[in-house]
């Protein structure tokens, strides 16, 4: 092996080193963003059991006439 093989292979680790962790970093952010969705969708789950939606007494809207009738 050559001493250009050697620098060659050593700076293909070290990108492939540089962008394992730029990915690990994006796989966090992706852990966070999901984790307060999920809890968003709780909080939301939870408001609408309760009645609580945006309105308040729309109704189920699968059982509203469309605007054309």
């Amino acid at each position: 092996m050559t001493s250009a093989d050697r620098v060659a292979l050593e700076s293909k680790i070290a990108f492939l080193e540089h962008t394992v962790d730029e990915l690990g970093e994006v796989v966090l952010d992706q852990g966070r963003n999901l984790e307060q969705l999920l809890q968003r969708l709780v909080r939301i789950e939870a408001r609408l059991r309760e009645g609580g939606g945006a309105g308040g007494d729309e109704g189920d809207p699968l059982e509203e006439r469309p605007p054309h009738y």
